[in-house]
């Protein structure tokens, strides 16, 4: 009689534990790519404001003249260019001086945020606009969208303009 036995894991066995880790992976995967997108908006909704605030500040302790000759760039340090997946793609011009120029900030290559500069005179208002989330596509971007909405009005509502 043989009683050497081998210890080894028999074909069933393995197939349970491929199996147990395959149903393990499709519950923790989709939670990991919520938690991404979560995020980014957070990050996006965080550098909208900063950027909003920046303008307001810079305004504040530059009066009109040396605000509408500074360049965006020299008042934030937030991307520009659209390089990355957030941060400010458009600009009307490098300074703010005109009636009508905008700046357009992204979170995950959609718009979330745009800030029209209305001028008369020696008055100046930055305008904020933030679309409405059903039109956004990517979930960072409605979940930034919504944010702005929120830290704007307060309430999520439909979109519309805001006086700063």
């Amino acid at each position: 009689m043989n009683t050497a036995s081998k210890k080894a894991f028999t074909m069933i066995e393995l197939i349970f534990v491929i199996v147990i880790t395959g149903i393990l992976a499709s519950i923790v995967i989709p939670k990991l790519a919520a938690t991404r997108d979560d995020a980014e908006s957070v990050s996006c909704v965080s550098a909208a404001g900063q950027l909003i605030s920046e303008l307001s500040a810079n305004y504040t302790r530059k009066g009109f003249v040396s605000f509408s000759n500074t360049n965006i760039q020299d008042m934030t340090n937030i991307s520009t260019g659209g390089a990355n997946s957030q941060g400010i793609v458009e600009i009307g011009t490098t300074k703010l001086a005109n009636n009508g120029d905008l700046i357009r900030y992204e979170c995950s290559h959609e718009t979330v945020m745009t800030v029209t500069i209305a001028r008369s005179g020696a008055d100046f208002n930055l305008s904020v606009t933030s679309p409405d989330p059903a039109t956004l596509t990517a979930p960072a971007a409605v979940k930034a969208s919504t944010g702005l909405l929120e830290k704007i009005s307060g309430l999520v509502v439909s979109p519309k303009v805001y006086q700063l």
